[in-house]
């Protein structure tokens, strides 16, 4: 609804007392309730809290006094059903669970308890809510009308290298910070193509607060993640903002009154109380980006007096918006970049880029895409064409342009001090937090990764993550405990997982059971995933310079093959050859389609390398070098194997060519190919000299951890002074 020409005040105005109704509403209903209980009318009372649970559907402490209710007018199964039906919304909506107090007290009913006095689970006595300016206090609803949610990413949230989930240390602040979640401003104007107005203005005033550090922003792509339910509708902004742990909401709305576009936006707490209000503010249709800006200086300034003075002068974070057109691409760019598809996005970006010349972040997100890509030279191409105006870059853009290009070139330790550097500037709900513990990981910091992931809230913290089992935050986690030689710290952990027994659990238990050398119950676990349907996004791939499709890897023998070296390299090697034995049974139980496939018959080379067939092991990899000549793993493996069946002369010819690879595109892993020929070779000083160039150029720890090859030169104090644990 909008009425024009009557300023911000009627929006104000319409809010309250719509909030206010309902809060009269729900009132009724307490006083009735408790009304009808002391006459003995349990029935009635039922009805009353049944009727306040209608209006407010996931008031959970209504729910609580509604099962109570009917519960002890003698009707259980209307009670349970009530409760039932609560928590399917809450999966079916929000993939939420009741809280514990609830669901303790419905089970203590189902045992058969005395029926409780609904005075002790009543609705908690509304709180007096601060005045907006003048206006009289309301209580908005705890759940408001839905209304359209579109996709909503910035590019200050890009990940910042291929293969890495890539984390950020959160502040060590005496007093917790204020958390803000800008929602998806509705379009309500009836014209689809102004969606990406929305992306915008959420971009748009993330960066200002991100800018100025005085609170924690979550993530954007929290919306887009877990803006949805399962059937496609927007998620409450009020719910949506508890579950990440925000206490502030900026939510708005844009129409369209001829040839102009009117902006409105509210600043609510997590309660739904309506603190501000903002707007009508008018800008032509043809320059939407005007009225963007003129919005986002009107929140700030609503935000600095709610929250801190120092927001007051945000308005002058970012200057002008890039233009409109330029906007729609990179909104479509980070769409497909957070869906994999990462040629689709690099072609946005750099649509973004060529529309706006001045648009740093569509050319900062065209960096990030190409390093996940493994496209080195645009990414040196990008640095070098943006070092003319590194100095009116935005902290976090320049901080991700750098992480791209140092991840680009094997820079590690220095890729771990940016990536920590551009966490502490946002806040704990962002990727960025992730990438900072992930480059730890790679620069062989695993205590600083624990640490940094140990005060991250995974049920607060990560609902920007699209996989719902948080996978790269547990499993970053687990794999510092495991590297720390904390393995009953690890399998402790993999309890705790959201997903214990899909792919991606097994194999993270498997390794912690490895770690503790119990073999047996390691191949138990392990076992449990021969029959499980491949799981997208599992692993980021087989091997240096072998990614492979996700259908093949992302699937058990990816969990056999783990499992497998992990058992190796902590001493249970009977155990490992079971392993071996069993993936190589699990390559052959494929389909004919199937067991053609590159991927399927590398595995099983490395499984049979493992239980020692070394001549039908170099068989399958003579035909994937016949089929892929350049492939550096291909040629790596075929290498060791010669050495292992004593034709040394094949070994020293494919060491040459591997030495002949040192591209930006082979990145370290001829190094660390030649570094397991070195070692099969009889030669260790030279192999720990390869382990170190590397690792120089990138190698990840975990990579050289888990090969039993390379652990024969555990016991050389040189070997271990370059992989054990730093920091």
């Amino acid at each position: 609804m909008h009425v024009s020409g009557v300023g911000e005040e009627f929006e104000t105005w319409l809010v309250q007392e719509r909030a206010q109704a309902l809060e009269r509403v729900l009132r009724a209903f307490e006083h009735l309730s408790r009304q009808h209980e002391a006459a003995g009318q349990l029935a009635a009372a039922a009805q009353d809290a049944t009727r306040a649970t209608q209006l407010a559907p996931f008031d959970e402490a209504w729910v609580r006094r509604a099962v109570v209710a009917l519960h002890a007018s003698g009707d259980r199964g209307g009670a349970f059903t009530l409760f039932d039906s609560y928590s399917r919304k809450l999966a079916n909506e929000f993939d939420g669970t009741p809280d514990s107090e609830t669901i303790a007290l419905v089970d203590r009913l189902r045992l058969g308890a005395e029926p409780i006095p609904l005075a002790v689970v009543s609705p908690p006595a509304p709180t007096p809510t601060p005045a907006p300016y003048s206006a009289p206090p309301a209580r908005a609803p705890t759940l408001r009308s839905r209304r359209p949610l579109y996709a909503v990413l910035a590019a200050t949230v890009l990940l910042a290298v291929g293969g890495l989930s890539v984390f950020a240390r959160p502040r060590p602040d005496a007093t917790p910070r204020r958390r803000v979640i800008v929602t998806v401003f509705a379009n309500r104007t009836g014209d689809t193509s102004l969606d990406p107005i929305a992306d915008m203005m959420i971009d748009w005033v993330t960066r200002s607060l991100l800018a100025e550090d005085v609170v924690d922003v979550v993530d954007p792509r929290a919306l887009y993640a877990r803006g949805r339910d399962s059937a496609g509708h927007p998620v409450d902004a009020v719910l949506l903002a508890r579950r990440n742990g925000a206490n502030l909401i900026v939510d708005g709305s844009y129409y369209r009154s001829g040839d102009s576009l009117l902006f409105t936006a509210i600043l609510l707490d997590a309660m739904g109380h309506v603190l501000r209000s903002v707007g009508p503010l008018s800008t032509s249709i043809s320059k939407p980006a005007a009225g963007v800006e003129a919005t986002r200086v009107r929140v700030m300034m609503s935000l600095a007096s709610v929250i801190d003075p120092r927001l007051s002068v945000a308005w002058r974070a970012g200057g002008a918006p890039p233009a409109y057109e330029a906007y729609v691409p990179y909104m479509e760019g980070l769409n497909e970049f957070w869906s994999g598809q990462l040629a689709r996005a690099e072609s946005s970006f750099a649509l973004a880029a060529s529309r706006d010349s001045g648009f740093d972040a569509a050319a900062v997100a065209l960096a990030t895409t190409a390093a996940n890509d493994g496209k080195c030279r645009i990414v040196d191409s990008l640095d070098q064409a943006m070092s003319a105006r590194r100095r009116t870059l935005g902290k976090v853009d320049y901080l991700t342009l750098r992480v791209a290009v140092t991840r680009c070139h094997g820079h590690n330790d220095e890729m771990y001090r940016l990536a920590t550097q551009r966490a502490r500037l946002v806040s704990a709900t962002s990727p960025y937090q992730i990438s900072a513990a992930s480059a730890a990981m790679w620069a062989n910091h695993p205590a600083d990764a624990a640490a940094l992931l140990e005060r991250i809230d995974p049920t607060v913290d990560l609902d920007w993550m699209r996989e719902a089992n948080h996978g790269d935050y547990w499993g970053n986690l687990i794999q510092a405990y495991h590297l720390l030689g904390r393995f009953g710290d690890e399998l402790a952990t993999t309890r705790r997982l959201d997903y214990p027994d899909d792919l991606n659990g097994i194999m993270l238990r498997a390794q912690a059971l490895a770690g503790l050398e119990r073999g047996t119950d390691a191949l138990r676990v392990m076992d449990s995933s021969l029959t499980r349907a491949p799981e997208p996004d599992l692993s980021g791939g087989m091997a240096p310079n072998m990614d492979g499709r996700e259908e093949y890897r992302s699937s058990a023998a990816w969990v056999i093959l783990w499992t497998m070296r992990e058992l190796d390299v902590h001493g249970s090697a009977g155990a490992a050859r079971i392993a071996a034995a069993h993936g190589a049974t699990w390559c052959d139980s494929r389909s004919p389609h199937d067991r053609s496939a590159p991927e399927i018959r590398f595995f099983k080379a490395l499984f049979l390398e493992e239980s020692g067939a070394f001549d039908s092991a170099q068989a399958i990899m003579r035909g994937l070098v016949a089929d892929d000549s350049s492939n550096v793993a291909f040629r790596g493996i075929m290498a060791g194997l010669a050495v292992e069946r004593g034709d040394t002369e094949t070994a020293h010819r494919l060491d040459d060519w591997l030495a002949h690879r040192l591209s930006g595109e082979d990145s370290w892993g001829p190094t660390y190919y030649r570094a397991r020929v070195a070692t099969l070779l009889g030669r260790p000083t030279e192999a720990v000299a390869l382990v170190r160039t590397s690792l120089e150029l990138g190698a990840g720890p975990l990579w050289i951890h888990i090969d039993p090859v390379l652990h024969r030169l555990a016991p050389r104090a040189d070997y271990r002074a370059l992989t054990f644990p730093r920091g």
